[in-house]
């Protein structure tokens, strides 16, 4: 019996210790850039390293995908046909681009690139491998019923901003922002992926041919005056992610004119997102309304849409249409986000969450009723910031530096700060508890002070100001009780 579970356990060792197809140099036949290359091809990079291919995974427009094997760790491997369909200025601004580096973590990373064989522009790249099953779209992510929290993709619109704006600091743009080549990690809340690095060229270059973009999130101007894809289309693109993320999934110019066509065809998609685009709210003219049965969770979502959010939306989608110029920046975009993100409530008997007027707005209330269970409860108290933001506080809300101070956003520096919890008789009281590395400065009316030590709580008290750091850099907040 012994001598059977050993033979049989080295079997087991054996099979797992088989070794990837054996390496071939590519035949002499086969044209790297336009044939499909078969596994176990060894192919050699720049640096004079290989990958060994194992296995072809899809093939698009400009070219075919690879799983491959880089120095041991499994890679993505993209070949570029020899079709025409990019340029050789495109591929050589792929090799500055790997260079440099990724602008944030959240672009996929460029490993190598692949030489071509008579010393002009590559042929191709290894990328990082994202695992496309752990990661969803925005239509993938929306598609869950009930939607996922309003926190969770408030926080993932703000990457998605922050990204971007850092993508264009560096003078690029990214040339295919749409529902496919953004993805999202739902289950880190936090974690975005910009697809296919060779979308990624400087703003406002302009190539005889390649990708100008998506149907959904592509800039009217490139269609009806050809211009090229920049920073400015991209403006325009991410604020319908922005909109489709808080929305529900939902266009912002699909509403009733789009119900009028019976076939939903390339050529509908165009005349509603580029010769005739209507915003579904547009102030100015309503024969685009949503439709109450067709629309029913875009009108759920907008009417529980504070009112400044709502304003940018209509300048994105009115003005910023006709005038790319006048486009939402990112900055912008942050400043709104940040703000909203402190603006989420929650019904205390279903949990539903939900978005709260500032106070100082004509529509602001101390009392909300739940949309999901008709539960009538009061607004959470809230902090009120010196830079006169508002933090709605309900027990389990965490605070971040950058709610504070934006800056510790656009620096990388930020970080949650503060948690808040019910404590007392009946857990009728709240108390902000530092998780920061700093010491608190806790200041009462009568400008008498007493510090509060990382991992410590205070109860909060109308009368008493926090300082969120030893020198008043971050925040000064008044608990609005």
């Amino acid at each position: 019996m012994k001598c059977r579970w050993i033979s049989r356990l080295c079997r087991i060792f054996q099979r797992k210790r088989q070794p990837t197809p054996t390496s071939a140099a590519i035949p002499a036949k086969v044209k790297i850039m336009g044939d499909k290359l078969p596994p176990g091809t060894k192919v050699a990079f720049k640096s004079g390293r290989a990958c060994l291919i194992l296995d072809w995974l899809a093939e698009g427009t400009q070219g075919h995908v690879y799983r491959a094997v880089l120095d041991g760790d499994r890679v993505c491997l993209k070949i570029w046909k020899g079709n025409g369909a990019t340029t050789p200025q495109q591929r050589s601004h792929l090799v500055r681009y790997a260079a440099q580096g990724r602008p944030t973590t959240t672009f996929v990373k460029v490993l190598d690139v692949v030489p071509s064989q008579d010393g002009g522009a590559p042929v191709g790249y290894a990328m990082e491998l994202v695992d496309l099953s752990q990661v969803e779209g925005i239509e993938g992510l929306l598609a869950y019923t009930p939607l996922p929290p309003m926190s969770h993709l408030v926080d993932l619109a703000i990457l998605l901003v922050l990204s971007l704006r850092r993508l264009h600091a560096r003078g690029l743009a990214y040339r295919d922002l749409s529902l496919a080549n953004v993805r999202f990690d739902f289950k880190r809340r936090v974690w975005v992926v910009f697809l296919d690095p060779d979308n990624i060229t400087p703003d406002g270059a302009e190539y005889p041919i390649g990708i100008r973009g998506t149907l959904g999130c592509l800039a009217p101007e490139i269609i009806t005056k050809g211009a090229p894809p920049s920073q400015l289309t991209d403006l325009y693109g991410v604020a319908v992610l922005l909109f489709q993320l808080l929305m529900g999934g939902m266009h912002p110019l699909y509403g009733r004119n789009h119900l009028r066509f019976q076939v939903d065809g390339e050529k509908t998609r165009l005349f509603m997102e580029a010769h005739r685009p209507v915003f579904v709210f547009d102030p100015a003219c309503d024969a685009n309304r949503p439709d109450e049965v067709a629309h029913g969770r875009l009108i759920y979502c907008w009417t529980g849409l504070p009112h400044f959010m709502q304003q940018l939306f209509t300048r994105a989608f009115t003005a910023g249409i006709v005038h790319p110029e006048q486009r939402i920046r990112e900055s912008t975009w942050l400043t709104a986000l940040l703000t909203l993100r402190g603006l989420i409530d929650a019904c205390p008997q279903c949990g539903e969450e939900r978005f709260v007027e500032p106070n100082g707005s004509k529509a602001g209330s101390k009392s909300a009723l739940c949309r999901q269970c008709q539960t009538e409860f009061a607004v959470g108290a809230r902090l009120v910031a010196s830079t006169g933001s508002e933090i709605v506080l309900r027990p389990g809300v965490t605070i971040r530096s950058s709610q504070l101070k934006a800056d510790t956003l656009h620096r990388g520096t930020d970080c949650t700060i503060a948690t808040v919890a019910a404590v007392g008789m009946g857990k009728r009281r709240l108390a902000l508890r530092n998780t920061s590395n700093a010491p608190w400065t806790l200041q009462k009316k009568d400008r008498r002070s007493r510090p509060l030590l990382p991992s410590r709580a205070v109860v909060l008290d109308p009368e008493t100001e926090i300082h969120f750091d030893a020198t008043p850099t971050v925040g000064v907040v008044k608990p609005s009780l």
